[in-house]
């Protein structure tokens, strides 16, 4: 990714940090090109607790990601992607802060759900099963209300 390619992502994502987290946090983020495939991480703190926006330019990787999940619909919408984006928040401390914050991601995520994106996918932990859904308006409105559509 040139220079002059960063300049309209971290603008958007300067906005969206600061319309749904909040002003300090569009503040402290952190833009960083590290990967010659043309991943473009930002990076910023709401508080003491780390976010996380990734956006890659290819397809996810297959070692990484394993079996496409889901529905068949939701297998061939992974199998076709061209680039995808994460938004994560990190080392938070305090159990009890867990549900702000995945609320906070959820909020973020929804609002890079734009015409292009044919999946939305929930990781978690390994312990966790993942989870896919269909970018439907229905699913985009339960994202930026903070929540993963159908919990």
């Amino acid at each position: 990714m040139q220079r002059s390619e960063l300049a309209a992502p971290r603008e958007l994502i300067r906005r969206v940090l600061e319309e749904e987290l909040r002003p300090d946090a569009a503040a402290s983020a952190e833009f960083f090109s590290v990967h010659a495939s043309g991943m473009f991480y930002a990076q910023c703190y709401v508080g003491r607790v780390q976010y996380h926006i990734g956006v890659g330019r290819t397809p996810y990787p297959a070692e990484v990601s394993g079996q496409p999940p889901g529905e068949p619909e939701s297998r061939l919408a992974w199998l076709r992607h061209e680039a995808w984006m994460y938004v994560d928040a990190v080392l938070y401390a305090v159990p009890d802060e867990r549900d702000v914050h995945f609320a906070n991601v959820m909020r973020l995520a929804g609002r890079f759900v734009d015409e292009r994106c044919v999946l939305i996918w929930l990781h978690g932990p390994r312990e966790q099963p993942k989870r896919v859904a269909l970018p439907t308006a229905e699913n985009v409105a339960a994202l930026r209300a903070g929540r993963w559509p159908g919990l």
